[in-house]
């Protein structure tokens, strides 16, 4: 309905629609009143519902619009065909006449997630709030599981970040950033307890403080995936469970998430899929790839609802998180680690098609996925990973379109013990990019690139690193 509310019916795939409407008869506010089957309102809010997430279970609440009760199962009624009614919504995870599962939950029950440790940092420039340069927004989870939050009110000063942790509750995996319609980011992260997706969104755009986290549910395995629409600003959640792809979008601009929904309606296309997707944006749609159980890769497009028939960029070994970088015209280069750990590359042809072979990016064997980015200013490819040796190495093209690549090259410091992020922000010099790591002590690091000119990321031994450290301060534990 797009206002976070739906109608739950029948759907005829021949037409596309519901057919019938789950109803609170007669529009009734009093508990016990009889669940009805009733041709779908346009104004009536007899017939829409909400999804409320029960905490600590991936299990919902359905609740009714009109009269705020819940959904429910007549009480001590468990035969098939028992009837349903709406009632005073339980407050205890116990209460279970009115819990409801929904795709891709397979179980009413909590599955603990493993703990994770060395998870990256993400990192995002948001919207300005009366101020002529976004902050940024920096996001991680430590190896406690607790969920940190950082802003950077300033882009051209580490100094100006204040780090927030949202409540107590256990993460893991890396978290996610999104900016909705109206400006105001979005942070997603996966609780440990039971796999459900939390999310919190700024209380105002630009805005250093977030509302309270809610539970989306999901129940997931593996770390989700965010794109937002680019024609309406709408988010949208994508997530790997047993091989499929399923996507949470937002019921429209800047309102609430909904129920979990497989991929255009059914189970075809991304199917037998490992690790998470990437997502990217495009002039109307979404692009989407993912890595397959057979080391290939699929892709996708995503709009208003749909998925496009996927295709096979093939690959072998293919392994890790997938980078791509979307240029000028909307072609993509996608970036990926091959079994020796070498990254590979491929990009699209003028007409959109993709080639068949996978060119290698140098010869340098990386212990972790790649990060790549376009830089605003040359207009050339950067790429960064990390190293069997806890280094980061980075390698630029050495023009822009060239698919050819310069020299990989260390950059020392101390060891690094996550993956690196790259992206791009604007400060009060113009546009620039870098990347974000934190090293075996926890403390977490920007590294900005340098104007150094110059083919590739060659340079002689004794000159200037192309990347300059930043220390940022370490949030309270």
């Amino acid at each position: 309905m797009n206002d976070g509310t739906y109608h739950i019916g029948r759907f005829n795939p021949a037409t596309r629609v519901i057919d019938g409407c789950v109803t609170v008869k007669n529009n009734l506010m009093t508990a016990n009143t009889p669940i009805v089957h009733h041709p779908c309102t346009a104004a009536g809010t007899n017939d829409q519902w909400r999804f409320r997430s029960v905490p600590g279970k991936p299990t919902f609440r359905i609740v009714a619009e009109s009269s705020r009760l819940c959904l429910s199962i007549a009480p001590d009624n468990t035969q098939n065909n028992a009837p349903l009614i709406q009632k005073t919504c339980g407050t205890s995870a116990t209460d279970l006449t009115d819990q409801f599962t929904y795709p891709p939950t397979a179980s009413p029950n909590a599955v603990p997630q493993p703990a994770t440790r060395n998870q990256a940092i993400v990192a995002m420039q948001g919207s300005a709030n009366d101020t002529a340069l976004a902050p940024l927004t920096y996001s991680y989870t430590d190896d406690l599981g607790s969920l940190k939050i950082g802003h950077q009110s300033n882009p051209d000063s580490v100094m100006s970040l204040q780090w927030s942790t949202p409540n107590g509750e256990r993460y893991v995996g890396e978290p996610r950033l999104g900016v909705q319609g109206d400006g105001k980011m979005e942070v997603i992260a996966r609780n440990q307890a039971d796999g459900d997706l939390w999310l919190g969104t700024q209380t105002a755009k630009g805005a250093a403080t977030f509302g309270a986290f809610e539970d989306v549910g999901g129940a997931l395995p593996a770390q989700p995936a965010i794109g937002r629409m680019p024609t309406n600003g709408q988010l949208v959640v994508f997530c790997n469970l047993n091989g499929r792809l399923w996507q949470l979008p937002q019921d429209g601009k800047n309102v609430p998430y909904g129920a979990w929904r497989a991929s255009d309606g059914s189970l075809i296309g991304f199917t037998g899929i490992v690790g998470t997707p990437t997502v990217v944006a495009l002039r109307d749609s979404l692009r989407i790839f993912a890595i397959t159980t057979a080391g290939t890769m699929l892709t996708a497009t995503y709009e208003d609802g749909t998925m496009s028939s996927t295709v096979n960029l093939g690959g072998s070994g293919l392994n890790g998180n997938v980078s791509a970088v979307v240029y000028p015209g909307y072609w993509v280069r996608v970036f990926s680690r091959g079994a020796d750990g070498v990254i590979v590359s491929k990009a699209q042809k003028d007409d959109g098609t993709w080639p068949a072979e996978w060119s290698p990016v140098g010869d340098f064997a990386a212990a972790g996925p790649p990060s790549a980015v376009l830089d605003p200013v040359r207009g050339r490819t950067g790429v960064v990973a990390r190293g069997a040796d806890d280094q980061i190495h980075a390698v630029f093209e050495t023009g822009q379109l060239s698919g050819e690549w310069g020299s990989w090259q260390t950059i020392a410091s101390r060891p690094i013990v996550t993956d690196p992020t790259a992206f791009s922000w604007t400060g009060s010099g113009g546009q620039t990019w870098g990347y974000v790591v934190r090293d075996n002590n926890s403390q977490p690091l920007l590294y900005s690139v340098n104007d150094i000119g110059g083919a590739g990321l060659r340079v002689a031994a004794g000159r200037q690193s192309p990347f300059t450290m930043h220390a940022l301060p370490v949030p309270p534990k």
